[in-house]
């Protein structure tokens, strides 16, 4: 295999772990972001940011669409969403569970049959920063994170 064949696959597994499509007009950006596996739950999935650019009176405003396969994990069916203002890393290292309550930076719609779809009047780029996360946890007792994705930073 040619040096110049591994930095092309190289550089196309990068992309594949967080990528951002732009449209050549003033239309949607969607960046998407791959959730996976904690806690031994057997559920991956990704999220989709898509940016719905100003119209008229509304301000641009993002749409978060969750998918997560399976939709019953070993936790159970109904999961919850949050963005949080730590990375999957930094939240996972935190034993405090008090601690991990006061990351979360925004609430999303819970999961039903592995999906959800939030609206959220707000800019992208608060949460596009490089150190927020979307973390999926059950509804057991100790709201166990059954997947976590990293949102990347995104430059305007």
């Amino acid at each position: 295999m040619s040096v110049r064949l591994v930095v092309v696959v190289l550089a196309a597994a990068t992309l594949a772990a967080a990528s951002v499509a732009r449209s050549s007009s003033a239309g949607p950006r969607v960046l998407t972001v791959p959730l996976l596996e904690r806690n031994g739950s057997g559920q991956s999935g990704t999220v989709k940011l898509t940016v719905v650019p100003k119209k008229g009176k509304v301000a641009a405003h993002f749409v978060v669409r969750l998918n997560v396969s399976p939709a019953a994990g070993k936790y159970g069916v109904a999961m919850f969403a949050h963005i949080h203002n730590v990375s999957c890393a930094q939240f996972g290292a935190m034993t405090d569970k008090s601690k991990q309550l006061a990351t979360i930076a925004i609430g999303l719609n819970g999961l039903a049959g592995g999906r959800s779809t939030t609206t959220l009047y707000l800019p992208l780029a608060r949460y596009a920063n490089g150190t927020s996360s979307i973390n999926v946890h059950a509804s057991d007792d100790t709201y166990t994170v059954v997947a976590c994705g990293d949102i990347p930073k995104v430059t305007p």
